[in-house]
């Protein structure tokens, strides 16, 4: 469900994919913020959607993790569009 402001909801959609890409190749939270140089809390933050992540940072996840940034972007996408359908159904 989309809430009122796609703002939230987009940061939210992506803080669940960089913890989804995390947890897959078994990253804990406190070495993804060492390498950038972020507190762990930053790191659920972002998880949580609660804070926005810069474009730079998220690069930086993106590398890290080992995610290909097409691969990354086009579930971001997906993700959001089936909510959009969902939504105007």
């Amino acid at each position: 469900m989309l809430p009122e402001n796609i703002q939230d909801y987009f940061y939210l959609r992506l803080g669940e994919l960089i913890k989804e890409a995390r947890n897959k190749v078994d990253v804990k939270q406190e070495k993804l913020a060492e390498f950038l140089g972020l507190s762990r809390v930053s790191i659920v933050n972002i998880e949580q959607g609660k804070q926005k992540v810069q474009i730079h940072t998220l690069l930086e996840i993106i590398n890290y993790l080992e995610i290909p940034i097409t691969d990354f972007f086009g579930k971001l996408n997906n993700a959001i569009n089936l909510d959009v359908d969902a939504k105007l159904e």
